[in-house]
Parts: structure tokens; sequence; C-alpha cells
């Protein structure tokens, strides 16, 4: 398969414009993005839509994403459309979504550079989490291989059991 990339076949201008629309419209939305292979210009046959969406505080626990996810779809007519909240998003996702994304939405310039500082420190505040962290898979598939597992899953426990009278 060939690759098909942002260049080759962008969102068209006009899907652009709805979108900014769209979100503009919701004022519960923040921020807007487009992430992912298709706003890094590396997008393949069967690439998702990938959108991003910061929004208010208060309206988190009422937020409907699956009528939001309906709603991409339909503009960009296209089923394969994923929705990230980055208010509930970990600090790996939101600094993905700050260093490759599109703008497509902000419904300020102090919203927007206020976001990205805080997710760039965050990122930064948890790298050395996410190192103990990868340091602790690699130590458990070393060991794992020097046991002759050939992998680090633990022996499936086995269990038995009766049926009927026994």
């Amino acid at each position: 398969m060939s690759d098909v990339t942002m260049a080759e076949h962008p969102l068209s201008d006009a899907i652009l414009d709805a979108l900014e629309r769209y979100f503009r419209d919701r004022p519960e939305v923040s921020l807007a993005f487009l992430f992912g292979s298709t706003a890094r210009g590396q997008a393949r046959a069967g690439s998702d839509l990938d959108f991003a969406i910061l929004i208010e505080r208060d309206a988190v626990d009422g937020f409907d994403r699956s009528q939001m996810v309906w709603d991409l779809m339909h503009l960009c007519k296209r089923e394969d459309v994923d929705l990230v909240l980055l208010n509930r998003a970990s600090p790996l996702m939101t600094h993905r979504v700050v260093r490759d994304g599109y703008v497509l939405f902000a419904r300020n310039t102090r919203v927007l550079a206020e976001f990205t500082i805080r997710a760039v420190q965050s990122y930064v505040d948890t790298r050395p989490l996410r190192e103990l962290k990868h340091r602790r898979l690699h130590q458990r598939l070393a060991a794992g291989l020097r046991a002759g597992r050939g992998h680090p899953s633990p022996t499936p426990r086995t269990t038995t059991a009766s049926f009927g009278n026994t």
C-alpha cells in the first residue's frame, strides 16, 4: 500500500471551516485540535481522524462525547473519527497533542498559551515516572527471558472446576 499524506489528501478548506464554526458554536469548547497522523502529514489508508478538545471545567460532567463524535463524523464525512477530552487526558497525550496537533479552534490566545504551558510542564514533571515504568518493564522482560519463558508474563494459574456431583 502506498502512503497517503496530508499534502496528497488533506481535509478540504470547506471541512476545516465547518469544523472551526462547529467548535466556535459550542460555548463549552475552549480549544480544539486535529492531531495524530493526519495532522503530521503521515496519514495512510485506514488512518483515522484524531480530534482533541478542552472544554470548560463546569461542562466536563455533562459533556456528551458520543454526540460530538457523531457530529464530527457527519462534518468530515467519515466514520473513523476519534475524540480525546483533554481535561481527562494523560500528560503524555496532552504533550502529543500540543507538539503535533493543528489548532482548529481557540476561544482565545490566552487559553491556548496557558494550556500549552501546562501540558509541557506536566509532561516534564512526569518524565521521571515514565522512565521508572520503562526501566521496570525492561527488568521484567529481562527476568522473563533469563528464566527461559521467552516472555515476562507469569506462569498461568491452573484451576480445576468440578461440575455436577463428585
